[in-house]
């Protein structure tokens, strides 16, 4: 058997192994991506997102002034508001006070969490909770 056949031979197999390899790899990527969707999908039916809450019941002038509003049915105010009429320091201001840290973690923040169970074990009671702004718009 001349070199060059030797050469190909190993070529041929290695390419055997590569591209099954690459089938698995393939195949395990698209089975962890249906298993995250399916456990998504069985999370969001075992613990659905509460329904949109009603705002209070504004009464307002023909000139757009507002006149007078109402409790919502579970009395509490929610008035609907654009995100251009709240005041760039009241966010800010909301931001810093609830959650340090919006801008540098995805929804959970560890650290918040590790202080919380620390506190609250040593305490031996609730005395702390971690909860960030995407917990508590999302509950």
């Amino acid at each position: 058997m001349s070199s060059f056949t030797q050469l190909f031979e190993l070529l041929k197999s290695k390419n055997f192994f590569l591209k099954k390899y690459l089938f698995l790899l393939r195949s395990r990527v698209v089975y962890s991506i249906l298993a995250i969707i399916l456990i998504v999908f069985i999370l969001d039916n075992l613990f659905p997102l509460p329904l949109q809450k009603p705002y209070s019941k504004v009464i307002y002038a023909k000139d757009g002034t507002m006149l007078t509003a109402y409790l919502s049915q579970d009395d509490k105010w929610r008035m609907q508001a654009h995100l251009d009429e709240i005041s760039p320091y009241l966010i800010k201001a909301v931001i810093e006070k609830e959650d340090k840290w919006f801008y540098w973690h995805t929804g959970v923040n560890p650290i918040a969490l590790a202080r919380a169970l620390f506190q609250n074990i040593t305490s031996g009671e609730r005395i702390s909770g971690a909860s960030t702004i995407t917990m508590q718009v999302a509950r």
